[in-house]
């Protein structure tokens, strides 16, 4: 599963902002390497949370779509139960 690059750069800069208020640099003072870098950091973990979002999402989605439509199968996010 892929996790789209506008995705990954709104994550780093908002790890960015929140690290900022201890006392680090604003993303926009960051140089291109430490970007670059943050963005490598949050690709790497948004890939890893990503399979567990899906899974959520595809259950929200047919429970707000059950009172109209029946799951056709399992949720193909998630591992056999």
């Amino acid at each position: 599963m892929t996790v789209p690059d506008e995705a990954v750069e709104a994550a780093a800069r908002a790890y960015q902002s929140e690290v900022s208020y201890t006392g680090a640099p604003n993303w926009d003072d960051l140089t291109e390497g430490r970007q670059l870098l943050r963005v490598e950091w949050m690709r790497t973990a948004l890939t890893a949370a990503a399979p567990f979002i899906a899974a959520q999402a595809w259950d929200e989605g047919w429970k707000a779509g059950a009172e109209w439509m029946e799951p056709t199968g399992p949720n193909p996010y998630r591992s056999a139960e």
